[in-house]
């Protein structure tokens, strides 16, 4: 069974349930890391539980999580169970994860104390800051945490309440050989609420089991209601649930998408993991961009790059050749350094008729630029790629005005400034000049005749000429201003050139692109800035007007 999504739960099924231990807690840990490398503290809540301890042991045995930064908090306890029983929540703790590493704090709910509603104000109090993640699992009647669907509120005005545990919940203690008789099992407890657990933080849920078959298609396939408390995940952007096949084996698939799972080869530079960080990792509120799309594999030769994706990341796996991409992926990103790569790697998959981003720039070569574009026609491949700085906002607002000013016969012409540097290692003037020139492209068309190109201390300026105005390039070595300037016959409109949002504008349009079936960009938008940029460089060359092919 493949990845897949349930309104905006991502589901990830395996095989065992220490698969799922050993994937839960990788992709926990890189949680970890981009939340630690945002702020020096975190605050999480765990699970007391037997379907959590694969994870733990795996989370524990993580040597690139920083424990000493954390408070841990757990989500429920019994009231009235020995102080020293092995079957409260905070001792089941304490012996599979928080005497193992050294937490920044440790935070016990107290089931012995005198005044329950006393210590659920208490703890509500220490939480109040809110979390940064939460591990939980589900029970045998849907619950999460101590709220079984009897006590169960998705709008619960209390952070921690008093509730009284229904006879499944009991009994599943029982299953689980914490107990060995009902009558043994406590009939209170101690529970964070639903808002509690689900409102802030990302959330990972485990469940394996076959006895959580039940429950989980309930979670799954019914509706989202108290009857099932873990329903509610559906509803949580960013929320991660973790199956075995036992736990996934009464599931009938019904009304989910599956995974769409991207590979990316080409890993030694920085859109690599920008992708990988984008498509992967929740944003700033916990919630995942693009839903039901997830970078699963990587492959580079610069092994260290390629790692660290999958460290940050989570990504499923290293590939040792690019072959191991197939029947593993959906679909493909190629992001080389060098764009004299992108054709080599990018055919066999457009020949296998996988949908293909290739970066900027597309290639260097017109030759292949026009054979990948017509092998993906043939094959029914869709195609998208070239520089995300035509995604950019103020680009498009030039493009805006340059259409509104030539349908009432203002505009005149412009200039754009990026830099370039044709002595680059990577392939020369290719590597950056793809940016300008699709800027330009998308800014005033991408139908110009010729252009005129000279060359001086590395920078390059151009007159790409149009049929009815000629547009100034200028191709800074070194950095520089990104910057657009249009003059008409009423005046000027010069803006400054936003691109940091770039990779997610181009990774969007990748997405939209796989879940849509129809490509945002025609073939002509892939070769064309191919055909500008060698156009430069013989200009260069001969010192001569060139005609763009």
């Amino acid at each position: 069974m493949k990845p897949f999504v349930k309104d905006q739960l991502a589901v990830f099924p395996f095989e065992t349930r220490e698969e799922l231990g050993r994937r839960a807690a990788a992709d926990v840990a890189a949680r970890i890391r981009t939340l630690l490398a945002e702020k020096p503290v975190i605050r999480m809540i765990f699970a007391a539980a037997p379907s959590q301890d694969e994870f733990l042991a795996a989370l524990t045995a993580d040597p690139t999580v920083d424990f000493s930064r954390i408070d841990a908090f757990h989500m429920d306890e019994y009231i009235g169970l020995a102080a020293d029983a092995p079957q409260g929540f905070g001792n089941f703790l304490r012996d599979r994860l928080f005497s193992k590493v050294p937490f920044r704090s440790v935070n016990y709910l107290n089931g012995q104390a005198p005044d329950p509603e006393a210590e659920c104000r208490r703890y509500g109090e220490l939480l109040a800051e809110g979390v940064d993640i939460v591990c939980m699992g589900i029970g045998e009647n849907g619950h999460i945490a101590f709220n079984d669907p009897a006590f169960a509120d998705f709008q619960d005005e209390k952070p921690v309440k008093v509730v009284e545990l229904d006879p499944v919940c009991r009994m599943q203690q029982v299953h689980d050989g914490c107990f060995s008789s009902l009558d043994q099992v406590p009939t209170h407890a101690l529970t964070l609420t639903i808002p509690t657990l689900t409102q802030k933080g990302t959330i990972f849920c485990m469940v394996p089991a076959r006895t959580k078959a039940q429950a989980v298609k309930a979670c799954l396939e019914g509706p989202v209601a108290e009857s099932c408390p873990a329903s509610i995940l559906r509803k949580r952007p960013g929320a991660r649930l973790y199956l075995d096949a036992d736990s996934a084996s009464l599931l009938e698939m019904k009304g989910v998408s599956e995974m769409i799972r991207i590979g990316i080869i080409g890993t030694e530079n920085s859109h690599a993991m920008a992708f990988a960080r984008a498509l992967n990792l929740p944003d700033e509120k916990g919630g995942m961009r693009f839903p039901g799309v997830r970078v699963a594999g990587v492959y580079g030769p610069d092994l260290e790059s390629a790692q660290a994706i999958i460290d940050e990341t989570g990504a499923d796996f290293l590939a040792d050749r690019p072959e191991d991409f197939f029947g593993k992926v959906d679909a493909m990103i190629v992001t080389c350094r060098k764009g004299s790569l992108h054709y080599r790697y990018a055919k066999p998959f457009l020949e296998a008729g996988i949908p293909m981003f290739i970066d900027k720039p597309f290639t260097v070569d017109m030759n292949e630029a026009k054979e990948l574009v017509s092998i993906a026609r043939e094959k029914g491949a869709l195609l998208a790629g070239g520089s995300g700085c035509k995604f950019a906002y103020d680009v498009l607002m030039l493009q805006n005005t340059v259409k509104n000013w030539k349908a009432a016969g203002d505009f005149v012409t412009g200039t754009m400034n990026f830099a370039a540097d044709p002595a680059s290692e990577y392939d020369g003037f290719f590597f950056y000049s793809s940016h300008l020139t699709e800027m330009a492209l998308t800014v005033f068309g991408y139908d110009p005749r010729s252009v005129l190109a000279l060359e001086r201390n590395g920078s390059r300026a151009c007159i790409l000429r149009y049929e009815d105005c000629d547009v100034t390039l200028n191709f800074t070595r070194g950095t520089c201003a990104s910057t657009g300037t249009l003059i008409g016959r009423r005046g000027n409109v010069t803006r400054d050139i936003d691109i940091s949002m770039i990779y997610l504008h181009e990774i969007g349009d990748f997405v939209e692109m796989l879940q849509t079936g129809k490509a945002g960009h025609t073939p002509e938008e892939l070769i064309k800035p191919v055909a500008v940029i060698n156009a430069i460089e013989q200009s260069v060359r001969e010192g001569r007007e060139v005609l763009i092919d």
